[in-house]
């Protein structure tokens, strides 16, 4: 049987200065007013959040009505918290008028991930309701516990470990650690990855893994070749490529029937009226495994630029312009642009999936 506690505001009564003429019964007097009272969900339900489910309703929140002891349109906000936070990074779940307030996966598994709740683990958190009329105080129901276990909302990530990581700066070969390079989606939900990874051994080979902990789950390449550019997890064998090099490396998991990945070995070069050479030619950067990053000092004049691959304006990926903001690249963007003449440090960064950056240091 449920039990339902209600919340007493304290009685107050207005006090005011008053002559011997002032009539007692014209004085205003606030009686008790009552907190509104949660009655779903229940303390101690349990909420799995799943991408999958993001668009279905979590939770239908049902309270008593908040008493002010005057008729007025009352607004109803659900908030949560960290268990124990008393409520000092509250996030609202949902608002309106009436005495049930529906709220969405996707907008609890927010507020979650807002709170720092750790996704994939089930953490508790407390629930209440907050009932206002204009600018006047609140009327606060006693919170509620629930558990909640969030989905992650970040980019899916893959890690490439192989024979390479000793010699590519990225830590002992063949072994799970933090440091292994990661291609990545674009976004959740995304299902092609791809990313840049030097593969610094003169007979590469390699395997893809959902984690940086562990060969649980393994992807490797569907032939004993290793080219074949089929990715299975049963009876896979090592993915190889011809020679050492960076590459730029895309894996598909669009059609989990035919998950498809590539290598390709770039070379990035700067190009544009800008540099001394002009649009004709790349001037080449230099890698650098300790800082993975692409680099060069070079004169440049005011004028525009951009970066590309492999002497290549063939392949829209093989050049990076202006992106979504400054200092950030886009695939095929805009020409990028030197608004003062001299001596620079040029820097290509390519080490971030989906972030990829670049600057002009004055040297």
């Amino acid at each position: 049987m449920k039990k339902i506690f209600l919340t007493l505001a304290v009685i107050s009564t207005l006090f005011i200065g008053c002559t011997s003429d002032d009539n007692i019964e014209d004085r205003p007097i606030f009686e008790l007013a009552e907190a509104p009272v949660i009655t779903a969900p229940e303390a101690g339900a349990s909420y799995v959040f799943t991408f999958e489910t993001k668009d279905l309703l979590a939770e239908r929140f049902t309270f008593t009505d908040a008493d002010f002891n005057f008729d007025s349109a009352t607004n109803y906000t659900i908030e949560v918290d960290a268990e124990g936070n008393q409520f000092a990074n509250a996030q609202e779940l949902g608002s309106g008028n009436s005495l049930q307030i529906p709220v969405s996966v996707d907008s609890f598994n927010n507020a979650a991930l807002a709170l720092g709740l750790p996704p994939q683990e089930p953490s508790s958190v407390e629930v209440r309701v907050v009932a206002t009329v204009g600018t006047g105080d609140p009327q606060v129901s006693e919170s509620r516990i629930v558990v909640v276990t969030p989905f992650t909302t970040e980019a899916p990530k893959l890690f490439v470990i192989g024979n390479f990581l000793n010699a590519g700066g990225y830590g002992d070969d063949w072994t799970p650690a933090a440091t292994l390079p990661t291609i990545e989606a674009a976004e959740f939900g995304a299902t092609a990855f791809q990313g840049y990874v030097f593969l610094n051994n003169p007979s590469p080979e390699f395997k893809i893994l959902p984690t940086n902990t562990s060969f649980d789950g393994d992807y490797g390449d569907a032939d004993g070749s290793g080219t074949s550019g089929i990715l299975v997890q049963d009876g896979e064998s090592n993915m190889r490529v011809a020679e050492a090099g960076y590459y730029k490396i895309d894996a598909d998991f669009t059609d989990p029937e035919n998950i498809t990945w590539s290598a390709r070995r770039q070379v990035w070069g700067i190009i544009g009226a800008a540099t001394p050479t002009g649009w004709g030619s790349d001037t080449d950067l230099t890698y650098d495994a300790a800082s993975r990053t692409w680099s060069i000092i070079i004169d440049l004049t005011v004028d525009e630029f951009k970066f590309r691959a492999n002497d290549n304006w063939d392949d829209p990926q093989d050049n990076f312009g202006t992106g979504a903001e400054d200092g950030q690249l886009g695939f095929n963007g805009g020409n990028l642009s030197v608004d003062t003449a001299g001596t620079y440090l040029v820097t290509l960064d390519l080490s971030n999936p989906n972030n990829y950056t670049y600057t002009l240091t004055p040297q």
